[in-house]
């Protein structure tokens, strides 16, 4: 993550993020391009709003799991967003029992429900479209 915040230069930081995360082919492969996005503007959310570090990791790891299991896993989008606000729930709420430890205040959840529902939920069904379906690949060859 520092490594990512520390340069200015969004190629830069893009290269990062898919290093990172490891997410190959982004540079030719829309899918992969797609994921990187997601992850670096969920990245560029935390800083924006000056998140600490921990408070990017949980969002981050949030985001990766509610991405998957709708996109992966075919969750629906009430249940994924139900997901999102169970997760956000035990990371906003001290619980010496269970260990949890309060990371985001009202504000804050107010802030992350905000960005989630304007950008992944406004478009989770082109996410689920582009990673659910084949694409046929044609290669035309043409004679310089």
């Amino acid at each position: 993550l520092d490594s990512i915040l520390a340069t200015s230069d969004l190629d830069e930081r893009i290269r990062l993020t898919a290093e990172t995360c490891g997410i190959k082919h982004y540079h030719d492969n829309p899918r992969s391009a797609i994921l990187v996005d997601f992850c670096y503007y969920s990245l560029m959310f935390c800083e924006e709003n000056e998140f600490e570090k921990e408070q990017t990791s949980a969002f981050f790891s949030i985001m990766l799991k509610v991405f998957k299991a709708t996109v992966d896993e075919g969750m629906s989008k009430d249940s994924a967003f139900s997901l999102f606000k169970s997760l956000v729930l035990s990371h906003s709420v001290s619980d010496p029992d269970t260990g949890a430890v309060e990371l985001f205040s009202l504000p804050c959840v107010k802030k992350m429900t905000s960005y989630v529902s304007n950008t992944f939920f406004r478009y989770v069904d082109a996410f689920v479209y582009v990673f659910g379906n084949e694409q046929e690949v044609e290669t035309v060859v043409k004679p310089l």
